[in-house]
């Protein structure tokens, strides 16, 4: 895990030099996995980095709630296993 080695610039570009360098200490004996500031503007560029993965937070820091119920009507449950030969 090769975190937090991409080093993001005023102009909006990210610095992969710690990145690549790292790689090149690894020399392919290991997978490599890049994270911390990747965004989908970014990812390109740290994928030249020749890490094997990149794994991004982005995907889930902004992402609402969904309010899921496993709540089961046990009466309904049985009716429909009885009406299909299930229960």
């Amino acid at each position: 895990m090769l975190d937090n080695m991409v080093v993001p610039l005023p102009n909006g570009d990210v610095d992969i030099s710690m990145l690549k360098e790292a790689v090149q200490l690894v020399n392919g004996r290991f997978e490599t996995e890049a994270s911390g500031n990747v965004t989908i503007d970014t990812v390109h560029q740290i994928g030249q980095s020749g890490v094997t993965y990149i794994s991004s937070g982005s995907l889930t820091h902004s992402v609402k709630a969904l309010d899921i119920s496993l709540k089961i009507d046990t009466e309904l449950a049985l009716k429909v296993g009885r009406r299909t030969g299930r229960a």
